[in-house]
């Protein structure tokens, strides 16, 4: 049973990872390059710095349109991803 459990497991692991290459986090975890025009921003800000820090985001993605934000607030728990 502990082999069968290891085994899943470890292909969910996998197609995981296949599957999220693509993405900030995916990228993160298996060390994946992005695009050249995109810029992969991860921050632990929230409340009123949060605040601060998507509206900052949101003046950089208006200034500069040919690149590709993606920022993610990392809290104690899964990440919320935004794009």
């Amino acid at each position: 049973m502990l082999r069968g459990t290891l085994a899943l497991g470890a292909t969910g692991a996998s197609a995981l990872a296949a599957a999220g290459c693509g993405s900030t986090l995916g990228q993160g975890f298996t060390g994946g390059a992005p695009e050249p025009s995109r810029l992969n921003f991860w921050n632990p800000f929230t409340g009123g710095d949060g605040e601060r820090m998507l509206a900052m985001q949101e003046f950089f993605r208006t200034t500069h349109r040919s690149v590709d934000l993606r920022s993610a607030t990392f809290l104690w728990g899964n990440p919320i991803t935004r794009s």
